[in-house]
């Protein structure tokens, strides 16, 4: 059902509409100048927030006419030696920022003046019924193997000393992550949520006692040597596997906590 419901929810977003990448000069009226990423120590770095969409970019009584890629780094270039204020949405909110370019930004091109910012054209794609119900099922499908294979490097991880505790979020961490997507749009929540919906199908699958999948070994088992298992030692190792998740939840809810301070 976990499963079932982030294809229903995949579907709801399709039918919505979601936001994708457009070919500059192929792009609708409607298409908005993204900011797709921020390089580190750069002029635009902890100005400009990623996701966040560019309203309007001014210097001095010159006005970028153009929202689009080419025209804000053109824009840039020839206005290297002014503060050049950019007007940004980001979570709801208006906000401007003034931004010197400077040089040596760009590893491709140490001479062409730069903020540090990474733009993309996207605009709402809206999907038919028919072309939705596709386009759900391949998402799903591509979210389930994403995630498994997500998983299976944490456990390779956590086997070999390498593993990326970072990645692993609890109760309290979701909320947070929660909140975040509700405040980029409606289609951002939905797809949290069938991203998590994903998540506790595959991890509820672990061949884990007290999961659904150390109850379907535990079939296997009894299918196997035709008969089934003492109840009294499939308890007992149900309540090992129960008191290794509660420990498991325990250490992920100190992390989050840690991680909020």
């Amino acid at each position: 059902m976990n499963m079932v419901l982030a294809w229903f929810l995949l579907l709801a977003i399709l039918l919505i509409g979601v936001q994708s990448a457009v070919e500059e000069g192929k792009q609708g009226d409607e298409a908005k100048l993204i900011i797709s990423a921020v390089l580190p120590d750069s002029p635009a770095d902890g100005l400009l927030p990623v996701n966040s969409e560019i309203l309007a970019v001014v210097a001095g009584e010159d006005k970028l006419s153009s929202l689009v890629p080419t025209a804000f780094s053109h824009f840039m270039t020839v206005n290297n030696d002014v503060e050049v204020a950019i007007t940004y949405l980001s979570k709801n909110k208006t906000d401007t920022v003034l931004v010197s370019p400077k040089m040596g930004v760009l590893s491709s091109s140490s001479t062409q003046p730069a903020i540090g910012v990474a733009l993309a054209l996207v605009e709402v794609k809206h999907y038919a019924i028919l072309p939705a119900l596709r386009e759900a099922n391949l998402q799903t499908i591509n979210l389930t193997k994403g995630i498994s294979a997500g998983l299976g490097n944490l456990i390779k991880g956590v086997v070999t000393g390498t593993a990326d505790y970072s990645q692993v979020t609890g109760p309290i961490g979701i909320v947070g992550y929660v909140g975040d997507a509700a405040a980029v749009g409606i289609t951002s929540l939905l797809y949290f949520m069938a991203m998590i919906s994903v998540n506790l199908a595959i991890i509820n699958l672990l061949p884990v006692p007290a999961l659904d999948g150390g109850r379907i070994i535990f079939v296997v088992i009894e299918a196997m040597i035709r008969r089934p298992l003492n109840p009294l030692w499939a308890g007992r190792v149900n309540l090992v596997g129960f008191i290794f998740l509660m420990l498991l939840m325990l250490l992920v809810t100190v992390h989050d906590i840690l991680r909020l301070w």
